[in-house]
């Protein structure tokens, strides 16, 4: 095969498509105009392509309105589609692409060489006349499966493994290697012939750490610098408000003193010094990664960051870079999106046309212009969201190029493709010209199916443009060359047929000059072909349609009761208003002609001509349809040309009207009350109706939503308003109005049971008594007894022990023996596991210990220190508050206390930027007063007591303790030792001298410790307290201290009361087994395959190895298949024995039959 040929496989594709194409023309042909715009919608509204069962892509053929072309969607591409649509408008690296050459001496395949699939792919995107090309040739040469089409990665993952394989790919070959580490430049830009990739993207970075006052001879800082390239810039953007803030950030140095002194080697001591990074050099397209998805090591997920972050259009990057001998100015030129949560979501891409300078935003298969504004609504949300399954749109990754007249290129010449991908492409466009031609052809054609009197059904296309008299004799043509059909053409006439009850309707005898298309006829639109003797006359029948109709008085501006009507469709507008009026007087009968109707159908508006549809019927045009109520009025000809209709200004008031539903002040959840409401008016004029409903000041009352009691702003439409809706229920509050900046928070007070009452009632839940058993929970099986587990829906019964002594030692206890996963005491000695004990019961009590107190108004510019204040001033006497420095407030969501407010001279806006409607602010009484900083952090504090196995003071017995903090300070665990025995040597440390501090240890609490009913004693008592004694930060991995932790410390110079070995033994393996029938799911790497010859060479020869096994293991089947028939005699000589075996083995139960037959004869 020639270079210049197309291979096997490209034809295969190309001739695939024509196949598809037409399959998918017969199918628009049968289907009609009506079932092709629907199924356009469905693609045009639809993020990933549709296919057919034949897997053709019907929305791939009509090229986009904006002349770019899109990609199709294999399942979950569109992080890959988002990359190569923002690489293609690259122009400089299009024209790095189309300079390369495929050379089938040195290169691999074309189905498995990247830089060939890619450059036939950036060929199709320049010349393809399609909205969309596939691409399976690149996703194939990348090593990739079907089923890798259906896992999703990050595009920023993709960008870095891309670059290198194409990088390696190109140059492979004994060509020209990077040449990052020659030149601060990189490389020369002036043709960008010769250059790789990753030459474009790159730049040099220095890590540095230099010492802060120590200095060499020279007047050098003692310190190292290291040089790295980087591809893309991660920007850390939490509590980031802009793009620039976030490089500000990144190269801002970090003060290494005090407690984390850098160890100099060259002094042999610790200094203070200067840590960071310095951008050396900048590349020429320059990639800002925002860094969306953290980790949240408060609930241990993975997060999506929702919050609004800026980025400029043109950036200027001199004030983060030492060098400026190179142009350091930027303009944006992609944006690349993702829309979801942490979980999953979708991607699509932003791109400006470099040589329009237009927007348009590239979402898999669709193109579309947009401007610069939608571009800034992707900075993310004024309010924005958090969390594992937050969902936002927003920026996450930002090309940027830099501006030099002398480099820029904008267009690259269609001259640099390869002439055989031209060939290629132009062959596919005249397919595609062919089919839409025929496609448009096939929606002027009209599918009927014709019925007739002792005749098979006869399917016709017709001509939408063609008349019915024309349809009519060629229908007549059709049944003319059946051999039982002699009607002549007069003899014969088309009429409507009713499916429902199997009879035929009106004729179209009147209307053979009307085109089809004038009739609302669907593809497959069934009709009846009555046929007459010569002597015959035509029966005459008519067909009705069922309506109603309902008098309008004009002077009450009120509805009368509705009544049916049924009406022939050959009844004209003056026979309708006289079949109207046949139950009034006679003196009404004659006052036809002021007969006014009107029908609103779907919020449309149907009015006649009394004048020129006068006489049309119903079957000739009159819009009036079955179920259709008639409303209608008596007013003067004149009188309505002069006044206007007043059922019409009453009908456009009812369009755009609706009923809602509203609880009442004295029934508060009743919403019994409706309402109409005008979807054209505010909702402040809702508000005044409602006001009048129930007669009181229309300001003494707030408007709300029903879920969340979410005040509704009075100055939306109520279009506007997503919560108001037909049938809609809102409920009212009692309260002023909300002005701008107002708020309405709920506000709580928390008043736990160990705050309440600070005796040891919780002691008995773990305490091992000899004497006594715990009745609040059945007691564990004794030796007798079995416990039954399930296992993988399996059933295993398994023994449960007594406890012994199994060490030999009297004096220590033998571990539990059971299996389940919480500990209550009995009489026996040791703990004992119980299954029945419900771990998570204590989240549904935690809920009582917050107590709503109120509902504030607030203003996002009050002080907080204002709003202390104020609840200080309502509640301090009825909760004994002692004072404001006593008082703590907090955030809260649900049962999880959050943030603590402590900016008093700031604004609640600036304490809470996140504040909205309903948010939920706690109220917490201190024994003492307190003053935080914005660095400290609050942690809980619980004492093992290991010689007695249980928590001192109690199980929900907990000590907090404050950590004083000052920014990039580290903080060792010896230090955390002090700080936890100075707060409680009074309380929790009572019994501990100062000397034995280097005996305390310290351990986190496990994850969702504080929801257990009953705390698990085995995992705190064989928790690791050694482990953490080598930790230098608390506040890095691996412990990483955040507010609110709960640590577990207890006196290791203590006793235990059980062999811990033994239960940690014994522990492991029931926490194994516990989840031995459970695989984690297990994420699939991105991975790119880059082949050379050689390996492709072997990769192919294994392939043939495997498939001529696989031939040779089939072909022994076939052969022991055809020994075993001979054995048993029925082998048939007249067929070969390959026949003969796989005879036996497509229909055995034939053979079966056949035997019990001839046996059946023989008897």
């Amino acid at each position: 095969m020639s270079a210049n040929a197309p291979s096997n496989n490209d034809k295969l594709i190309i001739s695939s498509a024509v196949g598809s194409l037409s399959s998918a023309l017969s199918t628009v042909a049968a289907n009609g105009n009506n079932n092709q715009s629907s199924a356009t919608n469905s693609n045009n509204n639809s993020n990933t392509t549709s296919t057919t069962t034949n897997g053709t892509n019907n929305s791939l053929i009509h090229q986009s309105s904006t002349g770019f072309v899109g990609l199709s969607n294999q399942g979950c591409t569109c992080y890959l589609n988002s990359l190569i649509q923002s690489l293609y408008h690259t122009p400089e690296f299009r024209k790095i692409i189309f300079n390369w050459r495929y050379n089938p001496e040195k290169d691999v395949k074309k189905e498995n060489c990247i830089p060939y699939q890619l450059q036939k792919l950036f060929s199709y995107l320049n010349l393809s006349k399609r909205k969309a090309v596939p691409t399976n040739g690149l996703t194939t040469s990348f090593g990739w499966n079907r089923s890798d089409s259906f896992v999703q990665h990050d595009v920023q993952e993709l960008n870095r493994i891309l670059f290198d394989a194409i990088d390696k790919a190109i140059h492979q070959n004994n060509q020209r290697q990077s040449n990052n580490d020659n030149e601060d430049n990189i490389l020369d830009f002036s043709n960008f012939n010769n250059l790789m990739v990753s030459d474009l993207y790159s730049g040099k970075m220095i890590d540095y750490i230099h010492a802060k006052n120590e200095k060499r001879d020279n007047g050098e800082p003692y310190g190292r610098n290291r040089e790295d390239i980087y591809m893309d810039i991660q920007l850390v953007i939490r509590d980031v408000n802009s793009v620039e803030e976030a490089l500000t950030n990144f190269i801002k140095p970090e003060i290494m003193d005090n407690d984390n002194q850098w160890n100099c080697e060259e002094l042999n001591k610790k200094v203070d010094a200067i840590k960071g990074l310095k951008f050396k050099t900048l590349p020429y397209i320059l990639t800002l990664h925002l860094k969306r998805f953290d980790y949240d090591y408060t609930t241990w997920t993975r997060i999506k960051l929702g919050n609004r972050v800026t980025f400029p259009f043109q950036l200027d990057m001199s004030p983060y870079c030492d060098n400026k001998s190179n142009s350091l100015e930027y303009e944006l030129f992609g944006v690349l999106i993702h829309s979801g949560s942490a979980l999953g979501g979708h991607y699509y891409c932003y791109i400006k046309s470099l040589g329009s300078g237009k927007w348009f935003n590239f979402n898999d298969s669709n193109v579309s212009e947009i401007d610069e504004k939608e571009v800034e609504k992707m900075y993310g949300a004024t309010e924005p969201t958090t969390g594992r399954y937050a969902s936002s749109t927003n920026a996450y990754m930002l090309l940027y190029r830099r501006i030099d007249n002398n480099l820029n290129i904008n267009n690259v010449e269609v001259d640099m493709i390869p002439d055989e991908l031209k060939e290629e492409i132009e062959q596919d466009n005249k397919l595609i010209e062919e089919e839409i031609k025929r496609i448009e052809d096939a929606k002027k054609m009209l599918s009927l199916r014709i019925k007739a009197d002792n005749q098979p059904i006869l399917n016709i296309n017709v001509l939408r443009e063609d008349n019915m008299q024309t349809v009519l004799e060629k229908i007549h043509t059709e049944f003319s060359k059946r051999e039982n059909f002699y009607f002549g053409l007069k003899n014969c006439r088309l009429r409507n047929y009713d499916l429902m009850k199997q009879v035929p309707t009106n004729s179209f005898q009147r209307f053979l000059d009307r085109r089809v298309d004038s009739f609302n006829f669907f593809s497959g639109k069934l009709f009846y072909l009555e046929t007459k003797e010569n002597d015959e006359e035509w029966k005459e029948i008519k067909e009705v349609v069922s309506v109603y109709i309902c008098p309008f008085n004009s002077e009450s501006l009120e509805f009368e009761q509705p009544k049916a009507l049924k009406l022939a469709t050959d009844m004209t507008l003056t026979d309708i208003k006289k079949e109207i009026l046949k139950d009034y007087n006679d003196e009404m009968k004659d006052k036809y002609n002021n007969v006014n109707i009107i029908i609103l159908r779907n919020e449309q508006m149907i009015t006649f001509d009394n004048e020129k549809e006068a006489d049309k019927s119903i079957e000739n045009g009159l819009d009036i349809l079955s179920t259709d109520l008639l409303y209608f009025e008596f007013i003067s000809l004149d009188e309505l040309k002069t006044k206007g209709s007043k059922l019409f200004t009453k009908l456009e008031e009812m369009k755009y009207c609706f009923d809602v539903y509203v609880d009442s002040f004295e029934k508060r959840g009743e919403y019994v009350n409706y309402i109409s409401c005008d979807k054209r008016k505010k909702v402040k004029d809702l508000k005044e109706k409602i006001a009048k409903l129930f007669k009181v000041d229309v300001d003494s009352f707030r408007l709300c939503e029903r879920l969340t009691y979410q005040p509704l702003k009075e100055d939306l439409l109520i279009t506007e308003c997503s919560s108001i809706y037909e049938n809609a229920q809102l409920h009212v509050e009692d309260g002023p109005s909300l002005k701008e900046g107002e708020y309405l928070i709920q506000l709580f007070i928390h008043l736990p049971n160990h705050l309440t009452n600070n005796s040891n009632q919780s002691n008995n839940d773990i305490v091992v008594s000899e004497s006594s058993v715990v009745a609040t929970v059945p007691p564990s099986p004794t030796v007798d007894q079995a416990t039954t587990t399930t296992t993988n829906g399996k059933e295993e019964s398994k023994e449960v022990n007594n406890v012994a002594n199994t060490n030999g030692d009297a004096n220590i206890p033998a571990p539990p023996s059971s299996t389940c996963t919480a500990i209550v005491p009995v009489q026996q000695e040791g703990p004992v596991l119980n299954v029945n004990i419900p771990l998570f019961e204590k989240m549904k009590k935690m809920k009582d210990n917050f107590k709503q107190i109120d509902k504030l108004v607030v203003n996002q510019t009050d002080k907080l220190i204002d709003l202390k204040q104020k609840i200080f001033d309502k509640f301090s006497q009825e909760y004994n508050i002692p004072n404001i420095e006593s008082m703590r407030l907090r955030l809260k969501t649900g049962i999880f206390l959050q943030k603590v407010l402590i900016h008093n001279d700031k604004t609640l806006k600036e304490n809470v930027p996140e504040l909205t409607h309903n948010k939920q602010l706690t109220v917490q009484i201190l024994n003492k007063p307190e003053q935080l900083n914005e660095n400290d952090i609050i942690v809980s504090v619980q004492r093992w007591l290991p010689n007695e196995w249980k928590f001192k003071g109690g199980v929900d017995k907990k000590y907090e303790v404050v950590i004083k903090k000052e920014p990039n300070q580290a903080i060792d665990i010896k230090k955390l030792k002090e700080i936890i025995y100075n707060e409680l040597k009074e309380d929790c440390f009572d019994d501990v001298t100062i000397d034995r501090i280097e005996n305390m240890g310290i351990a986190k609490a496990p994850s969702q410790f504080e929801y257990f009913e009953i705390k698990e004693c085995v995992q705190i008592g064989v928790m690791d307290y050694e482990e953490t004694e080598s930790i230098k930060d608390i506040f890095k991995p691996p412990f990483i201290l955040k507010f609110d932790d709960a640590l577990i410390v207890k006196m290791k110079d203590d006793s235990e009361k059980y062999d811990l070995q033994e239960l940690r033994n014994k522990y492991k393996s029931v926490t194994s087994s516990a989840t031995s029938g459970y695989t984690n799911r297990v994420e699939k790497a991105l991975t790119i395959q880059v082949l050379d010859k050689e390996t492709e060479q072997k990769l192919e020869e294994e392939k043939k190895k495997k498939e001529e096994e696989e031939k040779n293991k089939q072909q022994q089947n076939v052969n022991g298949t055809e020994d075993a028939a001979t054995n048993n005699g029925t082998t048939n000589n007249t067929a070969s024995p390959p026949e003969q075996a796989l005879k036996q083995e497509e229909n055995p139960k034939k053979k079966l039959k056949t035997e019990e037959t001839n046996t059946a004869a023989t008897n």
